[in-house]
């Protein structure tokens, strides 16, 4: 009985991780600069780049890394602790009402939406000005959603902080990328 509460329990949280992590690797498949796509990479590589830029093979751990933290941390809070509340780090400091919740769950969802957006605006259009202020929205909803997560619960709070920090770095990087590599320097056209 209690394996079954337990895999019933642990279904939305494997279903967050497991979506997360799919449409990130097939957006990164399809936009990103791989031997797959020769003619993107061949234009990656071409690009000034930032000091400090990683290298590729960095992204996919990474991003693996921090859509696990984040469909962590939004279990938790949706779920009051889920199958996690009968232990400390599931331990739930309030619990947000329905109003507060259908918000989060709201930007939560929009910001998802947003970071798949990046990938294809980036690389896909090769829109770097459009690409940095999608990540700066990105950016926005997280730092918005670190700072409810931690009032409901302190695990959620720390979960966001390296996609916050990570989100920041890719934000420099976009932004030095799109300043940087302007055809025509003198008009920086956003688009």
């Amino acid at each position: 009985v209690d394996l079954v509460f337990a895999i019933m329990s642990a279904y939305p949280l494997l279903l967050n991780v497991f979506t997360t992590n799919g449409i990130g690797f097939v957006i990164g498949m399809k936009y990103g600069p791989s031997p797959r796509n020769p003619e993107i990479k061949q234009w990656y590589d071409s690009l000034k780049q930032a000091p400090g830029t990683p290298p590729n093979w960095l992204f996919g751990p990474m991003w693996t890394f921090l859509y696990c933290s984040m469909s962590l941390a939004s279990y938790i809070i949706a779920f009051d602790g889920g199958i996690f509340a009968k232990y400390g780090f599931g331990k739930m400091i309030s619990i947000p009402n329905e109003d507060e919740r259908a918000k989060l769950k709201y930007i939560y969802l929009t910001h998802l939406v947003l970071n798949n957006a990046w990938t294809p605006l980036f690389f896909g259009s090769k829109k770097m000005g459009l690409a940095l202020v999608d990540i700066l929205s990105v950016l926005g909803c997280i730092i918005y959603l670190q700072g409810q997560y931690k009032k409901y619960n302190a695990l959620c709070g720390k979960l966001m902080i390296p996609y916050i920090c990570w989100v920041s770095y890719a934000s420099y990087l976009n932004a030095y990328n799109w300043w940087n590599n302007k055809k025509d320097s003198k008009t920086r056209k956003m688009l």
